[in-house]
């Protein structure tokens, strides 16, 4: 599938169209670990027509199918070209190793495969971000593809990830994405076995840390739900990742697709005060300082006082530090994201 979302956004650019690609995998595993993966690509005729008029303009190649010979065939009132592509596997190592080439945290057992889409939008951008730069050129992106995706198991599926729809015979199980589940993160997950181990997390329970603290969910078969809550608060959805800054008292909650359940309970509090480098307080300097600011948890603001008029520091000059060279009486004040602060007073002459 990877590999024709990779120009999607390209075609949808260049043609200016919306539900212009279908794509269908299929993966069927028989007992003994051997089986098939069937691939469908199908572009609507107008915009294939116009990429491939495209591209000859520009001198550069046409070879949208990478190499693969489309036919022209009608579907639901449309012209498309397709192609179709067949792949065996002789075990779930080589399955596994088929699934790596696309797919990201890919995990192949004898009761089930499971891994993690995130395909198109890029590790720069989220999909909100593609969808708002589309919108303002007129496209609407998120009805640019239909990508269908199907795993048939030797045995009975007892579990499966969310947006899975079963078969009657409880073998198959087919997902149906968007262009905006194809551009996020979206877990697979298909298993015949019973699961009863809860999920890990890398916290401690009722554990206070002084520092920023990035918590992950994990599980074998696969997180259907992982949230966190504030002391007080909601609980709000997190996508398996996330790290906490500010001071407070936290809990996190994960959920297999088994029903197994995890939470721990922490709490960030943060004294430290950021720090300044490349001056020192109270001291007079001959030659230019080059400073640099850091901070345990992140921080907030910087303030540059020269001669007693401020200068807010842009978040680009806190990443990346100043050089100040001009006589003057300078001072900083940096306030990090839990309020601890520092001032440091020198003096260039």
């Amino acid at each position: 599938m990877k590999k024709i979302l990779a120009v999607i956004l390209v075609l949808v650019l260049a043609a200016g169209l919306t539900g212009c690609m279908y794509v269908e995998d299929s993966v069927v595993i028989n007992e003994d670990g051997t089986g098939i993966m069937n691939s469908v690509i199908m572009i609507e005729k107008d915009t294939y027509d116009s990429m491939r008029d495209m591209f000859a303009s520009l001198g550069d190649g046409t070879d949208i199918f990478e190499g693969v010979t489309p036919e022209l065939v009608y579907k639901d009132g449309k012209m498309y070209y397709q192609t179709e592509e067949s792949q065996k596997f002789t075990s779930l190592e080589e399955l596994g190793d088929q699934l790596e080439e696309h797919y990201e945290d890919v995990y192949v057992t004898e009761s089930g495969v499971r891994f993690v889409i995130n395909e198109a939008a890029g590790e720069d951008m989220t999909y909100e971000e593609v969808e708002a730069a589309y919108s303002e050129l007129g496209v609407d992106i998120k009805n640019a593809v239909t990508a269908v995706m199907s795993f048939t198991m030797p045995q009975p599926v007892l579990a499966y990830s969310e947006g899975g729809e079963i078969s009657e015979d409880q073998k198959t199980v087919t997902y149906t994405f968007d262009m905006e589940s194809l551009c996020s993160r979206t877990e697979v997950m298909v298993s015949t076995a019973e699961e009863e181990t809860k999920p890990t997390m890398n916290v401690t329970h009722k554990k206070t840390y002084k520092n920023a603290k990035t918590v992950t969910v994990k599980d074998a078969s696969g997180i259907k739900a992982a949230k966190y809550k504030e002391k007080g608060g909601e609980y709000k959805e997190f996508d398996f990742t996330m790290t906490f800054t500010k001071n407070g008292t936290y809990t996190v909650s994960a959920e297999d697709y088994y029903g197994n359940k995890r939470a721990r309970t922490f709490t960030i509090k943060d004294e430290t005060k950021p720090k300044v480098s490349g001056v020192t307080n109270k001291k007079t300097y001959t030659t230019e300082r080059e400073i640099a600011f850091s901070d345990n948890c992140g921080i907030k603001f910087v303030n540059v006082y020269i001669d007693d008029e401020k200068i807010r520091l842009t978040d680009e000059q806190v990443i990346n530090g100043i050089i100040v060279e001009d006589p003057a009486d300078y001072r900083i004040y940096i306030r990090d994201v839990n309020g601890n602060s520092r001032n440091v007073r020198f003096t260039i002459k």
